[in-house]
């Protein structure tokens, strides 16, 4: 039963996302959609045009009213049928030749984004190993550096920061473009709750120094709350939420993380009592490298948070939706589907 849902998964996964195959999908259809619009036009002028031939060309002094009745009956069922039969023959043709034309079409647009993603993640790799030679270098010489000035101290230690920041940059780049993927074999059952209970436990000493209530409603009893996918990456993505709704979040407010279950579907809300975001930069939080108003750029981060939040979920074939308002705070809400034996 796992394997078969395993299956599943992956199926939903593969068309969630390839966002190509999706557009190729669609183009064939509306290739079929327009084309059956004009076999129905032909096909309604064919049909009146045969019929309107067959009668001036039937002699009325063969056939009585009765029999002419029943001959043209006849005559015109079979014409609708043949008709209807070139029509489905013709529209399924076009729905074959329609798909593998419309790769054709869409071809230069896979090339061009093949060509960024191994752009993208070649710099990305490249970025890396430097990265990680600086940071190892400056935290050397900040343990070693006895007779450095305070001020020169707190400089290379500014700079190790600068430099996870752009390590974090680099390494959401990489999932993002697909140079480390998240692992289909590594897919187990999973406690929703104690997964959660996990991240909220990891953030609550930051929330404690920034006088914020961070807290995870209680579970209705019953049976635990399980879905399937891969621990490490459903973690990274409930603690770039979380993490999210904490820096934006002011001394005194609230950050809440509760669970529903309805519908073989677990539904995640993340909800804070934060600065929010505002209504023309809500539909683009998810993308990558967008930054928000200058209140919440302020706080630094590279942009990647809720672009590998969004991918992380896709792929476990599940959704975000994030509603907010100024002033007021932000909900997160994440559906995943829930594992059943």
């Amino acid at each position: 039963m796992e394997r078969i849902y395993k299956q599943f998964v992956e199926l939903g996964t593969k068309w969630k996302s390839d966002l190509l195959l999706r557009a190729r999908v669609k183009l064939t259809f509306a290739y079929v959609a327009f084309s059956a619009l004009l076999l129905t036009v032909f096909s309604y002028l064919l049909y009146g045009a045969l019929l309107s031939k067959l009668i001036d060309t039937t002699d009325d002094q063969i056939l009585d009213s009765a029999m002419r009745k029943v001959f043209f009956d006849r005559a015109s069922d079979a014409l609708q049928s043949q008709i209807l039969s070139a029509d489905v023959f013709a529209l399924f043709v076009i729905l074959i030749l329609g798909y593998f034309l419309t790769a054709f079409t869409l071809r230069p647009i896979a090339e061009a984004r093949e060509r960024e993603r191994r752009f993208l993640a070649d710099a990305a790799h490249e970025l890396r190993m430097p990265l990680s030679v600086m940071k190892t270098s400056t935290e050397v010489a900040l343990r070693v550096g006895k007779h450095l000035t305070p001020s020169i101290k707190k400089m290379l230690a500014e700079n190790i920061d600068e430099i996870d920041s752009l390590t974090n940059i680099a390494n959401g780049l990489l999932l993002l473009v697909g140079g480390e993927t998240i692992p289909l074999k590594n897919h187990a059952a999973i406690s929703l709750y104690a997964l959660l209970q996990d991240s909220v436990e990891k953030f609550t000493p930051f929330a404690n120094s920034h006088h914020i209530t961070l807290s995870i409603e209680k579970l209705p009893a019953g049976p635990d709350v399980m879905v399937l996918g891969d621990r490490g990456a459903l973690m990274r993505a409930f603690n770039n939420i979380i993490d999210n709704s904490l820096k934006y979040t002011l001394k005194g407010g609230v950050v809440t993380v509760n669970v529903t279950v309805q519908d073989r579907t677990a539904t995640i809300q993340i909800v804070d009592t934060g600065i929010g975001i505002s209504a023309g930069d809500l539909p683009y939080v998810t993308e990558a490298f967008f930054r928000s108003d200058s209140a919440r750029t302020a706080n630094g981060g590279s942009g990647l948070g809720l672009s590998i939040v969004s991918e992380i979920i896709r792929v476990h074939s599940g959704q975000v939706h994030i509603e907010s308002k100024p002033n007021v705070g932000t909900t997160v809400t994440v559906s995943l589907p829930l594992f059943t034996i």
